[in-house]
């Protein structure tokens, strides 16, 4: 019996991504009229977010697909594609900030870095890789070993 294929993916116009640049500007201008903070500061609040508005106007698709042979993974313009018979197992490094990278470890030893805007949940993602027959590792706030 063979896995159901797995598929994720995502785009830039999310709820979440709005609200929190809602938030922020709304922040900014409630500075302003409150305690009437100088323009330079909030110049410096508002250049701060101009890369996550450009995602939101680009609306930059992301994602992940693994069928029974084969793990394809694009974000942007950058495409991956990996056979499972190159991989040797797939490594999920915790960093010191709690986020997860996940990279896939070739069998002629080559890392190859999955990009982080196109993963799902990392548990999700995780139990995806073994159901399909992947072996999984995890390392945690440790710098990239073999």
């Amino acid at each position: 019996m063979t896995p159901h294929s797995f598929s994720y993916t995502r785009n830039s116009r999310d709820f979440h991504y709005v609200t929190m640049l809602f938030v922020i500007y709304t922040v900014l201008f409630l500075m302003y009229l409150v305690i009437d903070v100088v323009w330079w500061i909030l110049a410096f609040g508002v250049t701060a977010t101009l890369p996550a508005i450009w995602e939101i106007i680009s609306n930059r698709k992301s994602g992940l697909y693994l069928t029974n042979n084969k793990l394809k993974c694009w974000s942007g313009r950058h495409k991956l594609e990996i056979s499972f018979t190159d991989i040797d197992y797939i490594r999920f490094d915790t960093r010191f900030d709690f986020s997860v990278r996940v990279s896939a470890l070739t069998v002629d030893d080559k890392t190859i870095r999955l990009p982080y805007d196109a993963l799902p949940n990392m548990k999700i993602l995780e139990s995806a890789c073994k159901a399909h027959g992947l072996r999984t590792k995890r390392k945690h706030f440790l710098f990239a070993e073999r």
